[in-house]
């Protein structure tokens, strides 16, 4: 080894030398020893640039993503589609937010103090808040806002929020929320944009909804619209944005391009061509079909509990608790994770999705088929259930009538849920349970099925926040319409823990009435739990962020830290970084 290392050292001092006297036919010495200089501080710089200067970010740059959907309503109060809620979480800032982790934090917000009773929130604006347009936001811009989502000519989505809340103006920067009754999680309401009334006062409420403002708005966001592109017949088909530079978090992106396509396959299309830096929503099926390079593809589990739901009829068939639970029994839930979702979702066995924190972990004990059709074949004939060879069912009589195993599931048209329709049919047909399925778009299923309460299995999911409110889909109060207990389930035990819930403070407390409302509800079986889907969002490699979220709570919140996004980079030494 050492002779070789010698031989080329000895070779390289031949080639320096045979360069320098090459060099000497053209250049004087002096030139040569500039030149060679010259050379040893460029090696130099690129050794200093590899192995000791950082690389942070840079102001600048463009990001560019695909949505899909027809924006209608950019306006905080009205937002209901999600291309519409997508660009309100760019353009308008809220009293608070919540960082990457998921925790409220102040935004336009300096100070909020809570009465000790719960019921009073006095909130102190910052000095240093302003719309796009440059004028200042003020006390009345808060209270415009909050009456505009009270006003029943509106018709905000979020007006149930507000019910039992009065709001007033104390100073120019300063509003009192007045609560009916205390209730700990009232600080997320106030996570909503706020409006410019100087703009919007002018429209009457009946126009609302009809306002140009809500295509074009101007809010007090990170991000300002600066122009909204449409093709020759009028549809918009772009929005440009840019930096806004009075907003209180200084973006490094300079621009965002948003393209608004009509289809799910548009956005990929757009994407596999390279034309747009990222698209969210993606499902688990076109996941597997894509051919991704230079892709990062980021996976959060959403607050949202899908369940098939139990109609609990008088004299019925699911009226008899050990018939939910046969059916609970039957239902492979990890086979719907793989087969109908590719593994983007998350197994639940309880009413609280994972996301929350006072989620009990009641990891039920894996079982065969076999094993599941045995467990189950054992608690019918328990229960003095028959199978009748003849009619080829189960049947049992109750109170002089025979009843039949034999039902009719509900669910919306999704592809998902569609699949996973006739992946628990399969499920119950192994014990030779049959259902018929029954798919409707939203509408037409909130109309005739879920609102009256007319089904007997619904497969169906609700959306809570992080850590989680039961309260409106366990409670008693709202198992009529227009509540949200489609269970319609009663259990007074679980209606004391919930109400303590919602005006508890201290988390120990909490946590416990949390464990008894999971225990009382699994031991009813009014549901079986399913699972929680996952969101996902795929974008190129070369798209970064210095603060990652890790907590999302609704597809819009993948904008929450999008101040911290970045594509420009520069490096410089370790000392110079503040």
């Amino acid at each position: 080894m050492f002779v070789v290392r010698r031989i080329y050292v000895y070779f390289m001092k031949k080639k320096i030398t045979l360069f320098i006297v090459r060099l000497q036919k053209y250049f004087t010495k002096s030139t040569i020893i500039i030149i060679l200089v010259g050379l040893a501080l460029l090696l130099a710089f690129n050794i200093l640039q590899n192995f000791y200067l950082v690389e942070i970010p840079q102001a600048g740059g463009t990001f560019s993503e695909a949505l899909v959907g027809n924006p209608r309503f950019i306006n905080p109060v009205l937002a209901v589609s999600q291309v519409d809620k997508d660009i309100v979480e760019l353009v308008y800032g809220s009293l608070v937010t919540k960082n990457s982790v998921g925790e409220i934090q102040n935004e336009l917000a300096q100070s909020i103090t809570v009465s000790e009773d719960g019921k009073k929130y006095t909130v102190k604006l910052r000095p240093d808040i302003f719309f796009h347009d440059g004028i200042a936001i003020t006390a009345d811009d808060v209270v415009y806002t909050i009456e505009k989502i009270k006003d029943p000519i509106v018709q905000s989505p979020l007006r149930a929020n507000w019910i039992g809340v009065e709001i007033e103006k104390v100073s120019e920067d300063e509003v009192l929320f007045t609560l009916d009754k205390a209730y700990p999680l009232f600080i997320t309401n106030l996570d909503i944009g706020i409006m410019p009334t100087h703009i919007w006062s002018k429209i009457a409420s009946e126009e609302f909804p009809f306002s140009t403002q809500n295509i074009q708005p101007v809010g007090s966001g990170p991000f300002e619209i600066n122009s909204v592109v449409r093709n020759e017949k009028g549809v918009i088909t772009e929005y440009n944005l840019i930096r806004f530079s009075d907003s209180l978090y200084k973006p490094f992106l300079q621009r965002i391009v948003l393209d608004i396509v009509k289809t799910p396959q548009e956005q990929i299309t757009l994407y596999t061509k390279n034309t747009v830096d990222a698209i969210s929503g993606v499902t688990p099926a076109q996941i597997k079909n894509l051919q991704l390079k230079k892709t990062t593809i980021k996976n959060y589990v959403l607050p949202r509990v899908f369940s098939l739901f139990y109609k609990q009829e008088k004299d019925s068939a699911l009226q008899q608790k050990e018939v939910r639970q046969v059916l609970d029994i039957l239902i492979h839930k990890e086979d719907i994770i793989d087969e109908v979702f590719a593994g983007y979702a998350k197994k639940i066995d309880g009413p609280l999705p994972p996301t929350s924190p006072y989620a009990v972990l009641n990891e039920k004990e894996e079982l065969s088929q076999e094993e599941r059709i045995t467990k189950a074949t054992a608690l019918l004939k328990k229960n003095s259930w028959k199978f009748d060879e003849n009619k080829n069912l189960w049947s049992k009589t109750i109170n002089d009538e025979v009843v039949d195993l034999a039902f009719t599931l509900y669910t919306p048209n999704t592809n998902d849920l569609i699949v996973t329709a006739n992946r628990i049919r399969s499920d119950f047909a192994t014990l030779q349970i049959p259902v018929t399925i029954q798919h409707q778009d939203i509408e037409r299923l909130t109309q005739d099925v879920i609102r009256p309460r007319a089904f007997e299995l619904l497969l169906f999911g609700y959306v809570t926040d992080i850590p989680a409110d039961l309260y409106p889909f366990w409670h008693s109060s709202g198992r009529i319409d227009p509540g949200l207990n489609i269970a319609e389930y009663v259990n007074i035990t679980t209606d004391k823990e919930l109400e303590s819930i919602r005006t508890e403070t201290d988390t120990d407390k909490m946590r416990k009435s949390y464990e008894v409302v999971q225990k009382e509800i699994a031991s009813d079986v009014p549901a079986t739990f399913l699972f929680s889907p996952e969101f996902i969002y795929i974008h190129r490699e070369n798209f970064l962020q210095t603060k990652p979220v890790v907590a999302v709570a609704f597809p819009e919140d993948r904008f929450r830290n999008i101040e911290y996004w970045y594509t420009d980079t520069e490096k410089i030494l370790p000392f110079f970084i503040r």
